[in-house]
């Protein structure tokens, strides 16, 4: 590649990158504001309520106590209406709290509180305290959400970027198809999981909530994050092996050994695992890939089955390794695209990118893969690899 040639992708690159970060960041900022306006709205109308209660207590004798609130004069408190271990900053305060409505933030023995005062007489005022620990903790809770949904929008940014510059590298229009067609999936694949953390952060900021509540929301976004990160993974893996550049690190492997780990890791209720033990089955393969193919054979199988087998043995010079499970099967109409990206196995739903992963892999290994019908009801998955030569 000429210097010249190279500079230009670079430049592409670099506006490309441009398009995807300016809105995340722009969007970013929006909500990270709109979580400091609802902190703050929230103080202050914690603050208006302690006073209206003062107001009525003063007033009519008929409100209720309350703590960190005192009537003051231009000199200093005339009666405190409530307990408190603090006391605001009154020089300077009172002048201002007997004239209009006026805040002054200050800390004391580590802790930080504002004092809110609001004329109530000629020449008085009321002053209350209000502590900034929790809406310090409600601008923190909401910064976290928003940096987890800047997070997986550049991830699902990153994706289309890539895929958009393959695209522009790409010499033949069936490349170019198939790279807009992962765009598509990343896109299908993001989409419930920002759906979530969108709501669980509206939900979280719509008003103040106790500590248990904002707990809960932060780990349905941490969820949801880290499901869209197991997306983009595997967008990530499809993209690569669709176009070739994923290198296999092949090592002799037992595929009988591989089978029952991955069944022992989908253990679960409500469905039995059974790996009957086979002749040892040695083939050449890239461990962590292989693995991956199978694990998505067996959690496909369990996610529609009370019983899964995993069987392995060597049939006309081939290693196979065989899924069945006494689910509903696959529809016959769809077993043509069963190892479609997000093609449907069933009246289930969607297999998502799992299924096309397996053929990919499979197919990288230089194998084969199959799914049939089984007559006695359920579905069977045969995968064919070479086997390992001395």
């Amino acid at each position: 590649m000429s210097p010249a040639a190279g500079g230009v992708r670079r430049r592409r690159w670099a506006r490309g990158a441009a398009l995807v970060a300016v809105p995340v960041l722009l969007v970013s900022a929006m909500a990270w504001h709109a979580v400091d306006t609802a902190a703050e709205r929230s103080l202050r109308a914690r603050a208006d309520e302690q006073l209206d209660n003062a107001m009525r207590l003063v007033g009519t004798g008929a409100g209720r106590a309350v703590d960190g609130t005192w009537r003051t004069d231009g000199r200093g408190p005339l009666e405190a209406l409530g307990v408190s271990d603090v006391e605001p900053p009154w020089n300077g305060l009172l002048q201002e709290a007997v004239q209009y409505p006026t805040r002054r933030d200050f800390s004391e023995n580590g802790r930080a509180f504002a004092a809110f005062g609001r004329p109530w007489a000629t020449g008085e005022a009321l002053v209350t305290l209000v502590d900034l620990d929790r809406p310090a903790g409600e601008r923190r809770r909401g910064h976290l959400a928003v940096v987890a949904g800047a997070v997986v929008a550049l991830a699902v940014g990153t994706v289309a970027a890539e895929l958009a510059r393959r695209r522009l590298t790409a010499g033949a229009d069936r490349r170019v198809a198939r790279q807009e067609a992962l765009l598509a999936d990343a896109a299908h694949e993001m989409r419930t999981p920002l759906a979530v953390i969108r709501a669980s952060s509206s939900q979280a900021l719509a008003r103040p909530r106790s500590t248990e509540e904002y707990v809960r929301v932060l780990s349905e976004v941490r969820a949801a994050s880290e499901r869209a990160a197991v997306g983009v993974e595997q967008l990530l893996d499809a993209a690569r092996l669709a176009s070739g550049q994923l290198r296999l690190q092949r090592a002799p492997l037992r595929l009988d050994l591989l089978g029952e780990e991955v069944m022992a890791a989908n253990d679960r209720d409500g469905v039995v695992l059974d790996a009957p033990p086979g002749p040892p089955v040695v083939v050449d393969a890239d461990a962590p890939l292989l693995r991956q193919a199978v694990d998505n054979l067996v959690r496909n199988a369990c996610r529609r089955a009370g019983r899964v087998s995993l069987h392995t043995t060597v049939e006309g010079g081939e290693a196979v390794l065989r899924v069945l499970d006494d689910g509903p099967g696959f529809d016959a109409a769809a077993l043509p695209h069963l190892f479609d990206r997000f093609g449907r196995f069933d009246e289930g739903g969607s297999a998502g990118l799992g299924l096309s992963i397996v053929a990919a892999v499979v197919h990288a290994h230089g194998g084969s893969v199959v799914a049939a019908n089984r007559p006695e009801g359920g579905a069977a998955v045969t995968v064919r690899l070479p086997l390992h030569r001395p």
